[in-house]
């Protein structure tokens, strides 16, 4: 999956926060964005409701950043 961020200069803290949950990241130079993969999901669906549900905790002290989701973009 791919997600955007509002602000590409708390991609690399959201990325670190998303691979403490477990999660890969591969950031996307220069475009705020980046591939995230959901080890242990057993579908797109649930991989992208586990994704959600970590980038509303990290959101929780960002509320100011919007986080784009494309569940469409598989990795």
């Amino acid at each position: 999956m791919r997600v955007r961020v509002s602000d590409p200069d708390l991609l690399g803290d959201l990325c670190g926060y998303l691979s403490g949950q477990g999660c890969i990241c591969h950031e996307t130079m220069g475009e705020g964005e980046a591939d995230i993969v959901m080890p242990g999901a057993r579908s797109s669906f649930e991989a992208a409701t586990m994704l959600q549900a970590q980038i509303e905790r990290w959101r929780g002290a960002h509320d100011w950043v919007t986080v784009e989701l494309s569940p469409d973009t598989l990795v």
